[in-house]
């Protein structure tokens, strides 16, 4: 695998690809090392300054996948003088056992990489221009655990600020575009609201008994039967609310999903328009910055934790809306036919003491109780959400580092 850190790197990182562990094993042994019982090992510096972020992206794809960090001809295996500049890079790196030569042990460079050690490790740069593999014991004895734990903060402050930089650099331009994917939700969250709305008010005995069992039973959908005297059950069931034995059992006979639309005090319609709020607010500061041009020479005027808290606001509007659909979601699903048949088996079971049809024709469908309580299902494609240009891709943009 070639690195893209200069020519002659890429071609040493290409003839140490490992290809069996045998050959792995024996390139590890023609790697440089250091003369034994002496610090004069010096290789030719490879990292002037801190490494760029695809630098060490790559480096870090190949240890992840082979394995071996000693197959990366930019690592020395040397002690670094305590009195140099150092930089933990952030996060540690784990690799699996199954890919080291012989299942041994990563070696660490702070003990001159005589002695394999750990399979979670740092990676470092010092200002002698090489990077090193650091393991969580060896760090805090050579540095000190003091040193050592300042130098793995100021790393993880470091590596949450380049993150939030590069989300706002990517999100800055687009945020205006998030309008126009409200315009597209909001009438989702109004026929949401509608269907919610009456079912409560239309079907108020079999809505209080499907929130009774999404509490109590997960959504499973039950029925009390008495136990033959003779029957002896499953520990477990025949027991009474104060733990005592009971002729009783309850049976599940089906199942609903889509729950959340029993939910009283969730407002789809309220949602979209705090969202709405917040996407303008951010606008309205920011609009001589949108541009792609301006982007750019806006971020870097801000502080770390400027940058930190604009990254948070514009993740904030990614995941409310991320949780808004995946409500509307849910809300699709308590609706769905399959749903729909779970709640008639249910209600029509012989021995269920509340009893209610589900009438079902071409175009029509309907959860009649009793002549006072009926609700008229709304068709499927009232409840679709739609594809969102800009606001939906929270998955592809989010970094857990931001947060």
């Amino acid at each position: 695998m070639k690195l893209n850190i200069g020519p002659d790197q890429a071609e040493l990182s290409s003839n140490l690809a490992p290809k069996s562990k045998v050959e792995t094993k024996r390139k590890i042994q023609q790697l440089p090392q250091p003369v034994a019982g002496s610090s004069l090992f010096h290789p030719k510096p490879f990292y002037k300054t801190f490494p760029s972020a695809q630098q060490l992206d790559e480096i870090k794809k190949t240890i992840r996948e082979t394995g071996q960090p000693e197959l990366v001809p930019t690592i020395v295996w040397t002690k670094p003088d305590k009195k140099l500049e150092h930089r933990l890079i952030h996060p540690e790196i784990s690799v699996r056992r199954k890919l080291r030569p012989d299942g041994d042990l990563v070696p660490c460079s702070l003990c001159s990489g005589k002695k394999p050690k750990c399979l979670s490790f740092y990676l470092l740069w010092s200002s002698d221009g090489h990077l090193r593999v650091v393991g969580n014991i060896c760090g805090p004895k050579y540095f000190g655990e003091s040193i050592f734990r300042d130098m793995r903060n100021f790393a993880k402050q470091e590596a949450r600020k380049e993150a939030a930089q590069d989300y706002l650099l990517d999100q800055l331009p687009l945020i205006h575009i998030g309008i126009n994917d409200l315009n597209l939700l909001e009438p989702v969250c109004i026929n949401a609201k509608s269907a919610t709305s009456e079912f409560r008010r239309n079907v108020p005995s079999l809505f209080s008994r499907l929130s009774d069992s999404m509490q109590k039973n997960e959504g499973n959908l039950v029925i009390i039967k008495k136990l033959d005297s003779s029957y002896d059950s499953p520990a477990g069931i025949r027991t009474s609310m104060s733990g005592g034995e009971s002729e009783y059992e309850a049976l599940k006979v089906a199942q609903i999903q889509g729950g959340e639309f029993l939910a009283t005090s969730y407002n789809p319609v309220a949602k979209v328009a705090e969202i709405r709020s917040a996407i303008l607010r951010f606008i309205k500061t920011k609009e001589n910055q949108l541009s792609c041009e301006d982007a750019l020479e806006y971020v870097v005027t801000l502080s770390d934790n400027e940058v930190i808290e604009e990254a948070k606001v514009l993740k904030s509007i990614h995941q409310k809306t991320l949780l808004l659909c995946d409500r509307l979601h849910k809300i699709r699903i308590f609706l769905s036919d399959s749903n729909m048949s779970e709640l008639k088996i249910w209600g029509q079971h012989p021995e269920n003491e509340f009893r209610f049809d589900f009438i079902q024709e071409k175009n029509f469908r309907r959860l009649r109780v009793s002549w006072e309580e009926s609700y008229t299902i709304p068709p499927h494609n009232r409840f679709e959400v739609p594809k969102l240009e800009y606001l939906g891709t929270l998955k592809k943009s989010n970094d857990s580092t931001i947060a």
